[in-house]
C-alpha cells in the first residue's frame, strides 16, 4: 500500500482541493493545515535547485539555492558542500500558527559536524542558518544523531539538545517548527518517519524583533560528499499546531490483479461529491487540473459509499501521474414539489364550509383606499391564491385551499420534509389561517397542526419555513390544507394570500 499525502489546497469555485501526490511516494508527513509552501521535489527538472518553483506556492516564488541537486525520479535534493535554500516568507499574521515540516536524510551518523536543519530567517537569498544575523528559529539534526533547537541571530544561541536516541528510520527524520503567533511561542518538534505522534523538544517565547526581521524560510546543511539530503518540505498556516498528527485519510493502491491499475480510497461524508483530478506533472496549479479520464470512466461527481469510498482498477498506463481529489457540496435533491402559479392554479383545489369569501386563483389586486393593498404575486410575479382576490373578505368565511397529492410513500423513516411558501396577509384580531397536512382522499388530519397565524395586518409578502412536517405523514400520500376563518365584520381586511409553495426533502 503506497500512503499518499493530503495536503488542503485554498478553495476554487467553493470547491476543496485535496492533492494527493501520487509521486511524492516519500514526502513525509501531512498535516492538517493549508500550504503556504510545498515541495516533494517531484515537479520541474532535475539538477540545480536554484531558480526553480516549489510545488505549491502562494504566486510565482522561487527557490534562491546553493549546491542542492534536485532528483525528480526519487523525489529528494542532495547537498554538497556548506549552503542553504530558502523561500521568501509572507509577512506573519498574528491571528495564525505557522508550520514547517521537513523529512531530512543525515547518513552521517558518526559525525556531530555533519547537519542538516530547517526554519527561517533575516534573508531572502541563499544564507546559512549560522551566517552572523541570519538565523533564527531553526531545527537541527546533527549527523551524531542529535536534535536541536536554536533561536538566532548567530549561531550559538542552541535553546536545547535532544535525545541521541532520534535516530531517524534509515537515517531519515520529520523535523518541525511551529510559530504560534497567538501564544507567542515558536515550538520544536521531531519524529521518526513511522511515528504517529511528535516529540516536543522544547518551546520559547517569540522575540518580536526577531519575527519582524524575518524574510525567507527553508532549509540549510553542512557536509562535504551529498550524503545529507531533503525529501519533503512544507509551510502551512491556519490552525493550532499540530503536535498529534492522525495518518493520511487517502490512499492508492496497485490493483495486484489488473496490472498498470490502482484503487484509490479516501474518507468520505454523505452530502459531499468528488472528483479526482490528474496531471502528467505539476507546472499547472492543482485547481486548474482536469477531472480524470481513463478511457473507460470520467472519475467527475462521485457519490461517496458511506463514511470510506473506494475506486477500484482504475487505469492509468502513464508513468507517472499525480492525483487530487476535488470535493464540494452535493446540489441538494430536486422539491417533491413546487409551483408559483404563473402557467396555472398548481392543482389546487377549494372546499368552503362559510357563507363568506372563498379562495381564489389569478392576480390579486385588492386595496383599501389609502390604508392597504396586495397588488401581485411574490417577488413582484402575477399570480397567487387568495381569500377574494380583489377586495377585503366577507364576514362568516370558512375556506380551505388544498394542493394536490404529494407523494411521501418512497421515503424512508426519518427524512426531513419541509414545506416553504410565501404569504401575504392582512386579517381582523379573530381571523387564523392554519396550515395542516389531510389524507390524499378525506379529510383527516395527518400529524396535527404545521403552522398557524392569527390576527396579522402586515400586507408584505414574506418567505415561510421552512417547516418540517410530521413524521406521521412519512409512508404517506398527502396533502397540504390552508385553512383560513374570518367570523366576524372584516370589513377593512385583504385576507391572506399564498405564493411559490415548495416541499422539499434532506
Amino acid at each position: 500500500m503506497i500512503k499518499i499525502i493530503g495536503n488542503k489546497m485554498k478553495t476554487h469555485q467553493s470547491k476543496l482541493l485535496i492533492a494527493l501526490w501520487a509521486c511524492a511516494l516519500s514526502a513525509g508527513p501531512a498535516l492538517a493545515q493549508s500550504s503556504v509552501y510545498f515541495d516533494a521535489f517531484t515537479g520541474g527538472s532535475d539538477g540545480a535547485l536554484n531558480e526553480q518553483a516549489p510545488q505549491v506556492r502562494p504566486d510565482d516564488e522561487t527557490w534562491a539555492a546553493g549546491s542542492a541537486t534536485k532528483d525528480t525520479e526519487e523525489g529528494i535534493v542532495t547537498i554538497n558542500g556548506d549552503m542553504s535554500a530558502n523561500l521568501p516568507m509572507p509577512e506573519f499574521d498574528p491571528e495564525r500558527t505557522y508550520t514547517l515540516t521537513a523529512r531530512v536524510v543525515n547518513n552521517h551518523p558518526e559525525s556531530a559536524n555533519q547537519w542538516i536543519a530547517i526554519g527561517w530567517n533575516s534573508q531572502t537569498g541563499s544564507a546559512r542558518y549560522n551566517n552572523a544575523g541570519v538565523g533564527t528559529y531553526w531545527m537541527l539534526w546533527r549527523g551524531n544523531n542529535e536534535v536541536r533547537a536554536l533561536r538566532g541571530p548567530g549561531a550559538t544561541n542552541f535553546l536545547d539538545a535532544g535525545d541521541t536516541t532520534a535516530t531517524g528510520v534509515d537515517n531519515v527524520l520529520d523535523l518541525r517548527v511551529v510559530i504560534d503567533m497567538p501564544e507567542d511561542t515558536a515550538s520544536f518538534l521531531y519524529k521518526d518517519p513511522d511515528a504517529s505522534e511528535w516529540s516536543m523538544l522544547t518551546s520559547t517565547p517569540l522575540s518580536e524583533s526577531i519575527i519582524n526581521g524575518i524574510q525567507g524560510v527553508g532549509f540549510s546543511a553542512f557536509q562535504p560528499d551529498g550524503n545529507v539530503a531533503i525529501k519533503s518540505f512544507e509551510l502551512a498556516t491556519d490552525g493550532d499546531p499540530p503536535v498529534e498528527v492522525s495518518p493520511p485519510s487517502f490512499f492508492i493502491t496497485r490493483n495486484t490483479d489488473t496490472p498498470g491499475t490502482y484503487d484509490f480510497e479516501w474518507e468520505s461524508e454523505s452530502g459531499k461529491l468528488y472528483d479526482l483530478l490528474s496531471s502528467t506533472d505539476l507546472a499547472t496549479p492543482v485547481s486548474e487540473w482536469p477531472v480524470y479520464d481513463d478511457g473507460e470512466t470520467v472519475h467527475e461527481g462521485i457519490v461517496p459509499a458511506g463514511e470510506v469510498t473506494v475506486l477500484e482498477g482504475v487505469p492509468s498506463p502513464d508513468p507517472r501521474r499525480f492525483f487530487a481529489l476535488s470535493i464540494y457540496d452535493a446540489p441538494p435533491p430536486p422539491p417533491l414539489f413546487f409551483t408559483d402559479f404563473e402557467d396555472d392554479d398548481g392543482g389546487f383545489t377549494v372546499v368552503t364550509a362559510g357563507a363568506g369569501s372563498t379562495w381564489e386563483y389569478g392576480e390579486p389586486d385588492a386595496e383599501i383606499e389609502d390604508v392597504i393593498a396586495i397588488v401581485g404575486g411574490n417577488d413582484g410575479s402575477a399570480n397567487a391564491w387568495g381569500v377574494n382576490l380583489t377586495g377585503n373578505y366577507a364576514t362568516d368565511t370558512d375556506t380551505s385551499l388544498r394542493s394536490p397529492p404529494i407523494d411521501l410513500s418512497g421515503l424512508d423513516e426519518g427524512s426531513g420534509v419541509r414545506l416553504g411558501f410565501a404569504l401575504a396577509v392582512d386579517t381582523a384580531d379573530d381571523a387564523s389561517l392554519v396550515v395542516r397536512l389531510i389524507e390524499e382522499d378525506g379529510d383527516t388530519v395527518v400529524g396535527g397542526e404545521v403552522w398557524s397565524l392569527t390576527g396579522e395586518a402586515s400586507a408584505e409578502w414574506e418567505e415561510i419555513g421552512p417547516i418540517d412536517l410530521p413524521e406521521e405523514a412519512i409512508g404517506e400520500v398527502v396533502r397540504i390544507e390552508w385553512h383560513f376563518t374570518g367570523p366576524t365584520d372584516s370589513i377593512g381586511y385583504l385576507g391572506a394570500y399564498i405564493d411559490d409553495v415548495v416541499v422539499t426533502v434532506e
